[in-house]
C-alpha cells in the first residue's frame, strides 16, 4: 500500500488529497544506509592523495600520507594502552594539528572519540569522562595538568607518536574488529544546566550522511576548510571528518587568532570554505576574506541582515540539523539577498515529517506549523545512560508510517524545532518549541518577537529577546540590541543617546501593532555585542545573569524605549484597583497608570475572574462585564461598589427544603444508604442541573463521561507530601468528596467527611478503555501515581474545564505548603435560587421576533441526537493584531456565519456554553464546582453592517447576559414559544482557554483522554481550545442529522470566516459571506 493510501486511512484524514500526494512523494523512499567505516573512507583519500595537504595548522602541516602513517603508529600504541572496540577515548587539547592525528588513530584502534573543550570547568570535563567511562585521555603538553584527574591513564599525543614505530605493523593493516554500527564519536550538549548529555553517533550514520550531503555542500579536494568551531560543538566534528572524507585540507588557527584575528587568520590560511554560526559570521566583513568562496551558516537562526552582508560575495548556504542527527538534516545551497533567511532548504539524508506539537502521531497540513520529526539511517543511537530521555525524543514509527512500507528505521527523532513545510518541499524555520517562555500565564515564542523586531529595525546588527528577572521583581521581557559594530571584544551594556531612545520608542509603538500586548518587550538594552558560548551560540544565560543584579538606578540608566511616566491613580478607589491589578497581573505599581487598559497590560478573561474574586475578598464589587466594558483603572473605579454582603448561618442540610420534617426524612433516607459503608455524611445538596442531567442520561444510555488526565511528575517529587496535598485539596473542594444518591426518584449530591486518598496501584489507567466512574454512592474522582506518572479519573458531573485547572493549581500550592482557603458554596446557590422578573424580561427581549431555523435538522421527530462522528481538529493561527474583540467573540460570529451559509438564514441561534465564573458571586473564581452551562446565543447578520459593528452587537449581547445567567435552559424554555424554539437548537459551541497551558509546570506533559463512547447528545458540538497564538477547532456531529460532507463544509466555512474576521474587521457582512464562499 502506498503512503498516500495509508495517510488517508490512519488518522490523518484532515489532510487534503494534494497534501497527501506531496507528502507521499517527498517521503516515499528511505535514503539507503551506507555500511562503511569512516576511517576506511579517510584511508581511501590517503591512498589517492598522498602528497595533498590534509592539515595546515598554526603549529605545523601534514600531508595525507603523513597523516596516515602517524595515525597508524598512534593507533598501535592506543591498542597497547587498552583502547578497545566500543570504548571512548576523550581528547583534551587546544587547537592543534595533533587533534586530527588523534581522531584518526582512535578510530583505527577501534574506539570512538570525544572532543573536550579545555576552557570548560573541570567538573564538567570530569562528568563527561565519567559518563563515557574513560580509562584513557589523550592530551597536549599545555593541557596535561588539566587532563590528569579525568582518567587513570593520561597520555600526551606527541609523546606517543614520537616513540619508535613498531618493527612490524602488518598485523594491524585491518585494525581491530569494528562494525558500521559501532560508535564513531560522542558529543555532549553545552551551555545547559545540570549534567552534560552525551549523544552517540555510529560509523554508518555518519558515512550515510556524508555521502548524501557532499553534492549540496560543495566540498571537494581543493577546498581549504576553516576549523573555527569549539570542540564542544558538533560542527567541529564535521570540520575534521567531512573534510578528510572529501580529501580537502583542514585549516586550524591558534586559539588566540581564532578569538582576536578571525578575518586575518582566514585570509592567512587562504580559506575558501567555512562553517560559522551567524553570530560569528557577523564579526567578519566579506572584503576581509577575499579567498572565501563557500560560507555555511549553522547552529542558529539566520536573519535578513546576514543575507545582506554575505550574498553576492560568497556562495551562501545554510546547514540545519541537531547533534542527534549526523552532520545535519537540510541544506539550502544557494541563498540570495531576496530569499527567506528562515528557509532551511530540503533534507539530504532523512525524511522529514511535520507533526502536531501536542501529538507527534498526527501530521499537520502543508503550510501549518508543527514540530519537525526526522526519519533515516543518520540518527544517533541516543543519549549515554539516559534511556528515559532517549525514549522521550526517539519515537517509534507511527501507524501511518509503519503500515506504508517495508523499509523502516526503528525510530524517529523529534527535533523540538517548530517548522512549516512549503509546497516546494523546503522547510521554514519558526523557532524552538522549548524557546517558549511563560509570562503572566501567556506563552511567548521568543523567536517570533526577535523576528518582528528585525522587521521593524532592519539596520540592527543583532537582537536577542529573553525573559529576565531583575532582583525580586516579577519576570519581564527584555530585548538586547546591537546597533553598530563595536571595536570592543567584551559584552557590556551601553547608555542610550536621546536619538536612540526616540528610535526605541518608535520601535515599541510599531511592535504593539504587530504583536499581542504581552509579547512586546518593556525593557530594551543596547549592547556592544552579544555574549557567546564556547560553541559559538548566543549565551542567553549570561544575558539573564548580567541584568539580574542591576540596581534600580542602573536599570534606569540603561533602559531604552522608556514610556512617558504613568499618570498615577486619583482617590482611594483608583489606588485600591491599581493595587489589585498589580497583585493579579504581577506587575509593579509603577507600570500601571490610571488610563491603562486591563487587556493591554496582559489581562485576559481568566485573570479577570481571579481579579474579581480577589476584589470581593476586600469588599470591592464589580463584574467581568464592567471590566470588559470600562477597561481602565479610572473607568472601573467609577462603577465599583463596596456593598456589604453578609451570609446567614451555614448549617448542614440547609438546602433540603424549608420543612424540618422533610429535611430530617431526607437526611435519614440518605444516611441509611451509607450505614454499612463506614462513610460519614456531612452535608447534602439537591442535584443541580448538571447532576440531574447526568442521572437522566445514565438511566437511558451506557455512554462513559469519565475523563482520564495524565502527566509526568518531577523525579524529585515527595510522594508523601503529594498525598497530603491531595487530602488538603479534597477537603477544600467538597465536590471532590461528593457522591450521587437517589431518593424518591430525585438526585442528591452527598458530601462525605473524607474523599478517596492518593492511590498507588501497580497498573496505571489506560486511554484504550477508561474506567467509568459513574454510579450511585460511588467516588467520582480518583488520583493515582504509577512510576512517577500522575493519573486522574474524574467524571464530568464534578468538573468543568476551569475547575480542572483550579484543582491542579491548588494541588501545586498545597504541595508547596500553602494553605488553601475554604469558600462556601452558599452564595452561588443563593444566586441561582433567586430569579427575579428582570431575568425573564432580558431573555425574552433578546429573542423577540426570532425566526431562526433549528440546525442541524432532525431526520424524524423520534430521533435522539448523538454526536457519534468527528472530524480531525483544525488549527487556526491568530493574527495577534491589536483588537477590542476577543477570540471568543470572533469564534461566535464565525460559527454564526457558517450556520447561516448552511441554512440560508441571517438570523442564527445556537447554544453557547459558558463557565459563569464572571457571575456577581463572592469567591466564584476559587470554586471547583462545575457551574458551566449553556445559553442560547443569537447572531443577526445584516448585509450592510461591518464585521466590527456585528461584533460590537454580539459582544454587548454576551456581556449583558452575565448578570442573568443564574438560570438553566429548562427554565428559559418555559418563557414563551420564541424562547422554547431558541432552547431547542441542536448546535453547541464551547470556547475555552487550553487547559494544558494553565496547569502548573510541576505537572509536565499534561494531557487528557476522553473515552471513545463520550457522547453529549447534541446534533453538532463545536469545541474550541484557545492558545496564545492559535485556536484548535474540533467538531462532533450526528451523521444522521448532518452528513459528513456537510459537516466538513461547515468546518471549512467556520475556519475561513474566522481568518477573515481576525484580519479584516472593516469588511461588510455581505463581503465576508462572499469571501468565505469563494475560499471554500
Amino acid at each position: 500500500m502506498a503512503i498516500e493510501d495509508i495517510l488517508s486511512s490512519t488518522g490523518t484524514s484532515h489532510l487534503s488529497q494534494v497534501d497527501r500526494h506531496l507528502i507521499s512523494k517527498w517521503n516515499s523512499t528511505l535514503h539507503p544506509r551506507l555500511d562503511v567505516l569512516v576511517h576506511d573512507l579517510i584511508e581511501q583519500q590517503c591512498a589517492a592523495l598522498p602528497l595533498s595537504p590534509a592539515v595546515c595548522a598554526w603549529d605545523g602541516n601534514f600531508t595525507y600520507a603523513e597523516l596516515a602513517n602517524l595515525s597508524t603508529r598512534l593507533a598501535v600504541r592506543l591498542v597497547e594502552l587498552g583502547a578497545t572496540p566500543g570504548s571512548f577515548v576523550p581528547i583534551l587539547t587546544e587547537k592543534s594539528r595533533w587533534v586530527v592525528v588523534a581522531i584518526l588513530a582512535i578510530l583505527k584502534a577501534g574506539a570512538a572519540f570525544v572532543l573536550l573543550d579545555y576552557s570548560h570547568p573541570p567538573e564538567r570535563l570530569r562528568t563527561i569522562c565519567q559518563t563515557v567511562r574513560a580509562e584513557l585521555v589523550l592530551t597536549s603538553f599545555p593541557c596535561t595538568e588539566q587532563a590528569m584527574p579525568l582518567a587513570s591513564n593520561t597520555v600526551v599525543i606527541e609523546n606517543l607518536v614520537s616513540l619508535k614505530a613498531p618493527a612490524d605493523q602488518s598485523h594491524y593493516d585491518k585494525g581491530p574488529e569494528v562494525t558500521p554500527s559501532s560508535p564513531l564519536y560522542a558529543v555532549f550538549t553545552s551551555g545547559t544546566t545540570g549534567a552534560p548529555k552525551g549523544i552517540v553517533v555510529s560509523h554508518a550514520a555518519y558515512s550515510t550522511s556524508a555521502a548524501a550531503c557532499n553534492p549540496a555542500m560543495k566540498l571537494k579536494p581543493s577546498s581549504r576548510v576553516y576549523q573555527f568551531s569549539s570542540y564542544a560543538f558538533d560542527i567541529s566534528i564535521s570540520d575534521h571528518l567531512l573534510t578528510l572524507i572529501t580529501g580537502a585540507c583542514i585549516c586550524i588557527p591558534s586559539e588566540s587568532d581564532r578569538r582576536n584575528r578571525l578575518s586575518a587568520s582566514m585570509e592567512q590560511f587562504r580559506v575558501n570554505w567555512a562553517v560559522l554560526t551567524p553570530s560569528v559570521a557577523r564579526m567578519v566583513h566579506p572584503g576581509d576574506v577575499p579567498t572565501l568562496e563557500h560560507l555555511h551558516m549553522a547552529g542558529e537562526a539566520i536573519c535578513q541582515t546576514d543575507l545582506e552582508q554575505w550574498s553576492g560575495h560568497v556562495n551562501l548556504l545554510s546547514l540545519y540539523g541537531p547533534a542527534e542527527i549526523a552532520i545535519g538534516v537540510t541544506v539550502n545551497p544557494d541563498l540570495h539577498h531576496a530569499d527567506s533567511p528562515t528557509n532551511l532548504g530540503v533534507p539530504f539524508a532523512v525524511n522529514c515529517w511535520v507533526v502536531d506539537p501536542d501529538d507527534p502521531n498526527r501530521l499537520v497540513p502543508i503550510g501549518e506549523e508543527g514540530v519537525l520529526v526526522c526519519e533515516g539511517h543518520t540518527l544517533s543511537d541516543g543519549y549515554i545512560g539516559r534511556s528515559s530521555e532517549t525514549s522521550a525524543v526517539f519515537m517509534q514509527p507511527p501507524l501511518w508510517l509503519s503500515a506504508s512500507r517495508k523499509s523502516l528505521c526503528p525510530k524517529m527523532y523529534q527535533t523540538g524545532d517548530i517548522v512549516r513545510q512549503n509546497r516546494d518541499g523546503t522547510l521554514q524555520y519558526i523557532g524552538r518549541k522549548d524557546l517558549q517562555v511563560k509570562l503572566r500565564g501567556q506563552r511567548i515564542e521568543l523567536g517570533e518577537v526577535e523576528h518582528q523586531i528585525r522587521l521593524c529595525l532592519p539596520s540592527l546588527r543583532e537582537v536577542t529577546v529573553e525573559l529576565v528577572r531583575i532582583g525580586d521583581r516579577p519576570p519581564r521581557l527584555a530585548a538586547f540590541l546591537v546597533f553598530d559594530w563595536q571595536d570592543e571584544t567584551e559584552f557590556r551594556l551601553l547608555q542610550l543617546s536621546e536619538a536612540r531612545q526616540q528610535e526605541l520608542r518608535k520601535l515599541q509603538a510599531q511592535l504593539t501593532l504587530r504583536l499581542a500586548p504581552f509579547m512586546v518587550p518593556n525593557l530594551f538594552f543596547a549592547v556592544t555585542k552579544l555574549p557567546m558560548t564556547t560553541s559559538g551560540k548566543t549565551d542567553r544565560r549570561h544575558l539573564r545573569d548580567h541584568v539580574s543584579t542591576l540596581t534600580v538606578k542602573e536599570l534606569a540608566a540603561y533602559q531604552g524605549g522608556k514610556q512617558e511616566p504613568k499618570e498615577p491613580p486619583i482617590g482611594t478607589n483608583e489606588c485600591e484597583l491599581q493595587n489589585l491589578w498589580a497583585q493579579v497581573l504581577k506587575l509593579p505599581l509603577s507600570e500601571i497608570g490610571r488610563h491603562d487598559s486591563w487587556f493591554q497590560l496582559g489581562g485576559d478573561s481568566l485573570l479577570a475572574m481571579r481579579l474579581i474574586g480577589t476584589a470581593q475578598e476586600r469588599g470591592i464589587f464589580f463584574s467581568v462585564q464592567d471590566l470588559a466594558h470600562y477597561r481602565t483603572v479610572a473607568a472601573v473605579a467609577k462603577v465599583m461598589s463596596r456593598e456589604e454582603q453578609t451570609a446567614g448561618e451555614e448549617l448542614p442540610f440547609r438546602w433540603l427544603g424549608d420543612s424540618l420534617d422533610s429535611r430530617q426524612r431526607l437526611v435519614r433516607l440518605v444516611t441509611e444508604q451509607y450505614d454499612a459503608s463506614g462513610k460519614e455524611v456531612v452535608d447534602i445538596y439537591p442535584g443541580t442541573e448538571i447532576v440531574r442531567c447526568a442521572c437522566e442520561y445514565a438511566a437511558n444510555t451506557n455512554d462513559n463521561h469519565t475523563l482520564l488526565i495524565e502527566c509526568d511528575l518531577p523525579p524529585t517529587t515527595d510522594l508523601k507530601r503529594l498525598s497530603q496535598a491531595w487530602d488538603h485539596v479534597v477537603q477544600t473542594h467538597f465536590v471532590l468528596r461528593s457522591e450521587i444518591v437517589q431518593v424518591d426518584g430525585d438526585c442528591f449530591q452527598v458530601v462525605l467527611k473524607n474523599g478517596v486518598p492518593l492511590e498507588f496501584p501497580n497498573v496505571a489507567p489506560t486511554g484504550q478503555k477508561i474506567e467509568d466512574l459513574w454510579g450511585l454512592k460511588k467516588p467520582l474522582v480518583r488520583l493515582m501515581v504509577v512510576r512517577n506518572r500522575l493519573s486522574m479519573l474524574i467524571h464530568h458531573v464534578v468538573y468543568d474545564g476551569y475547575s480542572l485547572a483550579l484543582i491542579f493549581e491548588h494541588l501545586f500550592r498545597a504541595y508547596n505548603g500553602e494553605s488553601l482557603p475554604v469558600h462556601s458554596f452558599d452564595p452561588y446557590l443563593n444566586w441561582v435560587s433567586n430569579v427575579h422578573s428582570d431575568v425573564d424580561e432580558f431573555w425574552k427581549n433578546m429573542f423577540a421576533n426570532c425566526q431562526a431555523k433549528a440546525f442541524p435538522p432532525l431526520p424524524d421527530e423520534r430521533h435522539e441526537p448523538r454526536e457519534d462522528c468527528h472530524l480531525e481538529p483544525r488549527r487556526i493561527h491568530l493574527s495577534n493584531a491589536p483588537s477590542e474583540f476577543t477570540t471568543d467573540k470572533k469564534l461566535h460570529l464565525s460559527l454564526g456565519v457558517a450556520i447561516a451559509l448552511q441554512t440560508n438564514d441571517t438570523d442564527v441561534v445556537f447554544t453557547s456554553n459558558v463557565n459563569r465564573r464572571g457571575a456577581p458571586v463572592p469567591h466564584i473564581s476559587e470554586t471547583a464546582y462545575p457551574i458551566l452551562t449553556g445559553f442560547p446565543t443569537r447572531v443577526q447578520l445584516s448585509a450592510t453592517k461591518t464585521i466590527t459593528e456585528t461584533l460590537d452587537a454580539l459582544q454587548k449581547q454576551l456581556l449583558d447576559s452575565i448578570p442573568f445567567q443564574n438560570v438553566e435552559i429548562p427554565y428559559l424554555a418555559k418563557l414563551g414559544p420564541e424562547m422554547t424554539a431558541a432552547c431547542q437548537m441542536r448546535t453547541v459551541l464551547l470556547v475555552q482557554p487550553s487547559i494544558a497551558q494553565l496547569i502548573p509546570d510541576m505537572f509536565a506533559n499534561w494531557h487528557y483522554t476522553e473515552p471513545q463512547d463520550y457522547v453529549l447528545g447534541h446534533g453538532l458540538y463545536v469545541e474550541c481550545d484557545a492558545f496564545t497564538n492559535w485556536v484548535n477547532v474540533k467538531i462532533r456531529y450526528d451523521q444522521n442529522m448532518l452528513p459528513t460532507r456537510e459537516a466538513q463544509k461547515l468546518l471549512d466555512h467556520l475556519v475561513s470566516a474566522f481568518v477573515i474576521i481576525d484580519q479584516q474587521l472593516s469588511l461588510t457582512i455581505q463581503e465576508l459571506l462572499d469571501t468565505v464562499v469563494r475560499s471554500c
